[in-house]
């Protein structure tokens, strides 16, 4: 909706968001708009890109921090009997914050809420990975101009090393990045430089990525762990 409602300030015909359903572990692979006419500009397209993450993250805290506050700390449960998720950076400041002197062999037990919370901060994170046409490759593109293509490729790269050695979704990501491909329209006017406020919520997106970036989603499911459980 952010970007929705960010198109329709610019005078950009777009869709209302479409969700896409998946057999995922929240049942979708997230939704987006269908864009109908010309993007002309830098700030337009950096605007755009930017309105979709700041809108989840906005959201995500305030339902993370609540659920928190509903959670309870538990003895910790054995790895085999459980699924275990990934802490963002996010959620582990927090959770410090609020649970203060728990012993090391304990448990946070989300409260729905605070999942809730969780799966926006992945969701977040998730878009904003600069390639292609998720909110990262707009805002790249918009900085970067022709140079966000390397950086694209430099983490498809990336992405695999992480499907070996922390959670074997990356690889998948991979694999739907490459068919959706890596190329980002050109805007008709791309000399144009952004302002240093757009400059500054650049640097703003970074930090929220690097406090929502989670390695491994659910922990025990890189390749590497699961060819050692398949006894390969």
């Amino acid at each position: 909706m952010g970007h929705y409602f960010t198109c329709r300030f610019y005078r950009i015909e777009a869709t209302l968001p479409f969700f896409i359903p998946a057999p995922t572990l929240i049942g979708t692979l997230g939704a987006f708009i269908k864009i109908k006419s010309p993007i002309t500009r830098r700030k337009q397209l950096f605007d755009i890109g930017v309105a979709g993450p700041l809108t989840g993250f906005l959201l995500s805290l305030p339902a993370l921090i609540y659920g928190l506050s509903l959670s309870k700390v538990v003895p910790a449960v054995p790895r085999e009997d459980t699924m275990v998720f990934g802490e963002p950076l996010l959620l582990k400041l927090v959770a410090g914050l609020m649970f203060r002197g728990v012993p090391a062999q304990s448990d946070l037990f989300l409260h729905p809420v605070a999942f809730a919370g969780w799966v926006g901060i992945l969701v977040t994170a998730f878009n904003l990975f600069p390639v292609g046409q998720l909110d990262g490759g707009h805002i790249s593109f918009a900085l970067l101009g022709e140079k966000s293509k390397r950086l694209a490729q430099m983490l498809l790269v990336v992405f695999v090393l992480m499907g070996i050695f922390f959670w074997i979704g990356w690889i998948v990501w991979t694999l739907v990045i490459v068919l959706l491909g890596l190329r980002h329209p050109r805007v008709i006017d791309d000399r144009e430089r952004l302002s240093p406020s757009r400059r500054f919520i650049g640097a703003v997106i970074l930090l929220i990525f690097l406090l929502s970036f989670i390695p491994a989603p659910i922990k025990g499911y890189s390749l590497l762990e699961l060819l050692r459980q398949w006894g390969l």
